[in-house]
């Protein structure tokens, strides 16, 4: 519960020197109830606490289900579950504060539930602030956020800390939140032939039952900048019959490394994880241009062309195996909520 402008959390004080705003904002995201109780104004921005209260049962259930072999789930899986999380930390895109754009904001949040409490919870302090709002929850979630006033509403010198910007609306755009269809498939590019860089594969949706076929062809190993040696390949494939609107394939292009060197000592390991920055189908900078609504990319099968990246390798004919993750698509789709005050 870092992110404020002068709080020391730990002492129990939680906005020194921050203006009060009453609040007490119900809105529902995703189903869930949610509660802004208070705005605090101070002259670089504001914080705020944002709640949400899930089901109780649905919250136990999943806890008591999935808490257990958590740490044997395959990161597929936990993204699936990541998505149906009976209680998700809510995901703000945009802030307007008084009709102007925010930016640069930050955050920080944890799940209280009763029947597992954690250690140095601030569920106590937070129950003392705002207790006639959580007395009676069993679990809840909490998001703190600091939020930068726009240039124009910020106050300088003894003005500014006397008589912060008064907050008359807080707009918060949320994002759409995703669901996941695991697959986790390995494709070796190598065609049934012998071929290199080439490689077709069929699988079955995990909801509809239909067969879809994947063909993929990759170009000839690179290697990444860095002092670390690792190659990768480039690949576009398309796909037959075409996924639903709003589904993507996600393929997984990172590895995990562990070093040993200077300062550790012999049997400790430092890991990392190394992979390809980009959007699910692959780098967007890389291949904007040719994605474009006007002159959409098509590929020896007549079915539009997309980009992802094989896993990257220490050696370059290494560098030739594609890791399918799963099928993303929108389970909610983004909500914009408007605050009068």
């Amino acid at each position: 519960m870092k992110p404020a402008y002068s709080s020391d959390f730990a002492k129990g004080s939680l906005f020194p020197g921050g203006r009060r705003q009453k609040a007490a904002r119900n809105f529902i995201l995703w189903g869930i109830p949610c509660l802004i109780p208070a705005v605090y104004r101070f002259p670089e921005g504001i914080v705020f606490d944002l709640f949400s209260f899930p089901a109780v049962e649905k919250l136990r259930d999943f806890y008591e289900t999935y808490s257990p072999i958590e740490d044997t789930l395959s990161p597929a899986v936990l993204r699936k579950l990541e998505g149906e999380h009976p209680c998700p930390l809510p995901s703000p895109r945009k802030f307007s504060i008084n009709g102007l754009p925010a930016s640069e904001w930050d955050s920080q949040g944890f799940l209280h539930m009763s029947w597992a409490p954690e250690k140095n919870s601030p569920v106590r302090l937070l129950q003392k602030r705002y207790g006639k709002f959580l007395q009676d929850a069993p679990c809840f979630s909490c998001q703190r956020f600091r939020v930068p006033f726009p240039q124009a509403l910020q106050k300088t010198g003894l003005r500014g800390k006397l008589f912060p910007s008064r907050i008359s609306s807080l707009s918060i755009t949320f994002d759409a939140r995703e669901g996941f269809f695991p697959l986790e498939l390995e494709i070796p590019l190598e065609g049934p032939s012998g071929t290199k860089n080439r490689a077709e594969l069929s699988f079955q949706h995990p909801e509809t039952g239909v067969v879809h076929t994947l063909w993929l062809q990759g170009a000839p190993p690179e290697k990444l900048p860095g002092e670390e040696a690792l190659w990768v390949s480039s690949v576009q494939y398309e796909t037959s019959p075409p996924l639903r609107e709003g589904e993507t394939l996600c393929f997984d292009s990172s590895i995990s490394i562990s070093r040993k060197g200077e300062g550790f000592s012999p049997d400790a390991a430092e890991h990392a994880s190394i992979g390809i920055i980009g959007g699910a189908d692959g780098p967007t900078a890389l291949f904007h241009a040719l994605e474009t609504e006007s002159s959409a990319p098509v590929g020896p099968h007549g079915l539009p062309v997309h980009y992802t990246f094989t896993r990257p390798a220490r050696r370059p004919e290494d560098a030739d195996c594609c890791f399918l993750s799963g099928i993303a698509f929108q389970k909610e789709a983004e909500k914009t909520v408007i605050f009068s005050f």
